[in-house]
């Protein structure tokens, strides 16, 4: 729908935008880095996903990507999605946005406010829009009443603190620096013999000891 809008209207800026459950890059749902559920090809017996890889090569189709003779970008991507802020997913769409849009926590169930993001659409620039968006996004979280996180969640109420909602704005061509800065930390925490002392009193080496955790999770 989204490809055949902009076949008929063509428009200066573009942003995409997904709402649904997330998973991250962790298996929080039912599988790592789905970002949607696809209700017209799940059955009683298998959920289906839209993966963050389906959207990057569905905008590579599109004709988005740096790789491109004729190369575009959206301006913007935004997830209404639980744990999409994963380094993961902003690697997965370098490429394919100027912007990404979404948060590394739980997004509450009402999401975000879609009166507010049109809006903050009136701004200039994607940054200028984004950054209209995560202010709204926290004052109205900051105001939100204590009792809804009660009515809908009973005694699950003290897992929905509205402190702790996050939403980010991230700079999607910084993204490639950030990765790198990473790779770095991780060949130096493998190819080094830290030693980590357990709150037991067993010793082991960090790399040995982040695997476990990791492992855990």
């Amino acid at each position: 729908f989204f490809f055949l809008l902009n076949e008929y209207y063509q428009a200066e800026h573009t942003i995409l935008q997904f709402s649904n459950h997330g998973g991250g890059p962790r298996s929080v749902i039912s599988t790592n880095r789905a970002l949607c559920t696809d209700d017209s090809s799940s059955t009683n017996n298998n959920l289906a996903m839209l993966y963050s890889k389906d959207v990057s090569d569905a905008l590579e189709a599109a004709g988005y990507g740096t790789n491109k003779l004729d190369s575009k970008k959206l301006d913007m991507l935004i997830f209404d999605v639980c744990f999409g802020a994963s380094l993961e997913d902003a690697y997965q769409y370098r490429n394919y946005a100027d912007y990404m849009l979404a948060s590394a926590n739980e997004v509450p169930g009402y999401g975000l406010d879609y009166t507010k993001i049109l809006d903050n659409i009136r701004e200039d620039n994607a940054k200028d829009i984004g950054i209209g968006i995560v202010d709204d996004f926290k004052d109205f979280y900051e105001k939100y009443p204590e009792e809804w996180n009660t009515n809908k969640y009973g005694d699950l109420a003290k897992y929905y603190n509205k402190t702790t909602q996050t939403l980010s704005l991230i700079d999607l061509s910084k993204i490639e620096a950030v990765a790198e800065k990473i790779n770095t930390l991780a060949s130096a925490i493998s190819q080094t013999q830290i030693i980590v002392t357990r709150e037991n009193g067993d010793e082991i080496l960090l790399k040995d000891f982040l695997q476990v955790y990791i492992s855990n999770k």
